[in-house]
């Protein structure tokens, strides 16, 4: 907004110094002051208006087109529209800008030097001072904040690029995942919960190109994750450092469904069940938080006890037998935390997701999963057939979705940045026609013509990129924890960024000096 709000006030002084022969001639007809600055500014508000009107229409093209992406991070995305209030603000801040920005183009034109301006052709072989500095520190504005808005989308862009080249601890390529939710009142018995689960394994392991298949009380990298305290066992409670990890149900399997590896130990078998000792699987993080190797009596978590909660009964206490890979339940995007396991013959829970890793088409797995289930269970319902890339993209979507629209603002204003310097530049080459007009005379070559103007955009084109650095440096880090991989000041980003909005502003000076370097000097002087 800031960008195009330069732009404007950029063209309405341009078209104020057009208009100054016109402006000197009604004041000198006995316009007042104020009558040609509330023309000027009606002028103003009308092509605002205008301009409003027009990007409304936009905007109703690209909520459309917002709405086809269908980002998953969105909620309720197909009720968006333009309401009211939005029609409402639109109309106000296209008036509110037509009038901010029209101002001081508006004040300057309304103070014309009659004698100067009422000639015939003006002689001055410079811009006004005043004004050109003002339109020269409008173009800088812009280089600094296009190079704010474009360094953010770099570091969201490489940020994004990164997560989805990070290792997310599994395999999640030919895994089909289905969720089950059992009737409480149906299955209101443990017994029943883990010979529901069991029976299901043991089918869907039978179905021909199924490699391994498992169930979990939470799908991995969905962005849900139970965090409780626990206790292990032999070290007192301490209120001030309490001891906490994520924990779920798992059936065996579970690791080599998803190709999660086992660092350590050994994983659960179908000798786990109800009544046997109990067990569990941690991952890496918490053995490295809880039982931190390299210190003084250290300890080995294979073979230590553990339980939910505060210590309970010597019964409930769970031997640790495994360890496995870290993976981020959390999000892709999540640091490992620590994380334990239990066997779901154990300790049966009634809501899981089966994950079945195969040698074919997930897809064509569907069928014949529901055909087991209702073998087993003719009116038990699945929630839901999905993949475990599915679970990946939907788990990096809202990254995904700002990523994209940190770029077409990007884009947008890169736009905007480069009509600002054309802009200046052609303005700036059209006013010194004559003084080109001369020197070509004199026996100036082109070269030395392109050379000039280039010079003098280079100039605000370094002042901004300067500024922007600045600006750039504080935005980042204030959105450094929305990126991953990449640091909020990461030189390529930032070099590359400003390389490429350098090359783009020097082209747009490139081209009014090319064509100012094709003036014909005779037909110049001649309009003297």
């Amino acid at each position: 907004m800031l960008i195009a709000c330069a732009n404007v006030a950029n063209l309405l002084l341009a078209r104020a110094l057009a208009r100054q022969k016109e402006i000197a001639v009604r004041s000198a007809l006995g316009a007042s002051r104020l009558r040609i600055v509330r023309q000027l500014l009606t002028e103003s508000v009308l092509l605002a208006a205008l301009g409003g009107g027009l990007g409304l229409l936009l905007a109703r093209w690209g909520v459309s087109a917002l709405v086809k992406l269908n980002p998953a991070s969105v909620p309720r995305i197909d009720e968006i529209s333009i309401d009211g209030r939005v029609l409402v603000f639109t109309i106000g801040i296209s008036l509110l800008t037509g009038l901010l920005f029209g101002v001081i183009p508006a004040l300057q034109a309304s103070r014309p030097n009659l004698p100067q301006s009422l000639k015939e052709v003006n002689t001055n072989l410079t811009i006004s001072g005043r004004r050109f500095q003002l339109r020269q520190v409008l173009v800088v504005i812009e280089i600094a904040l296009t190079l704010i808005v474009l360094v953010c989308a770099g570091l969201v862009i490489n940020s994004f690029v990164r997560l989805l080249r990070s290792n997310p601890g599994l395999n999640p390529n030919q895994v089909l995942t289905a969720q089950f939710s059992l009737s409480p009142t149906k299955y209101s018995d443990q017994i029943q919960t883990a010979a529901f689960f069991e029976q299901l394994m043991g089918k869907v392991t039978t179905i021909p190109g199924v490699q391994a298949a498992g169930a979990s009380s939470i799908v991995p990298l969905s962005g849900r994750a139970t965090d409780d305290p626990f206790s292990i066992e032999g070290r007192p409670l301490d209120m001030n450092r309490v001891t906490v990890a994520g924990h779920q149900n798992i059936t065996p399997d579970f690791f080599r469904a998803l190709g999660i590896p086992l660092v350590q130990g050994r994983d659960f078998t179908s000798a786990d069940v109800a009544g046997a000792p109990p067990v569990a699987i941690i991952n890496e993080t918490m053995a490295r938080t809880y039982w931190p190797p390299g210190k003084e009596n250290a300890q080995n978590p294979i073979g230590q006890r553990i339980t939910l909660g505060a210590p309970r009964a010597p019964g409930d206490w769970m031997t640790i037998v495994g360890i496995v890979r870290d993976i981020p339940h959390r999000g892709l995007d999540s640091q490992p935390k620590p994380d334990w396991y239990w066997p779901q013959s154990q300790l049966p829970n009634r809501s899981m997701t089966l994950f079945v890793r195969t040698s074919l088409d997930p897809a064509h797995l569907a069928a014949v999963i529901r055909q087991e289930v209702r073998a087993i269970d003719p009116s038990q319902p699945i929630a839901g057939f999905g993949t475990m890339n599915e679970v990946i993209a939907s788990s990096i979507a809202p990254r995904r979705f700002s990523m994209l629209l940190l770029a077409i603002f990007a884009a947008t204003a890169l736009l905007l940045a480069a009509t600002g310097v054309y802009g200046v530049m052609a303005y700036t080459a059209a006013q010194r026609t004559r003084e080109i007009g001369i020197r070509m005379a004199l026996g100036a070559q082109g070269s030395v013509v392109i050379r000039l103007i280039l010079k003098q955009g280079l100039t605000l084109i370094l002042t901004g990129l300067a500024a922007g650095i600045a600006g750039a440096l504080a935005a980042a880090r204030a959105m450094s924890s929305l990126l991953y991989g990449v640091s909020a000041t990461d030189p390529a980003t930032f070099a590359s960024i400003s390389l490429t909005l350098l090359t783009i502003a020097l082209l747009a000076c490139y081209l009014p000096a090319r064509r100012a370097a094709k003036v014909d000097p005779m037909v110049t002087l001649k309009l003297e």
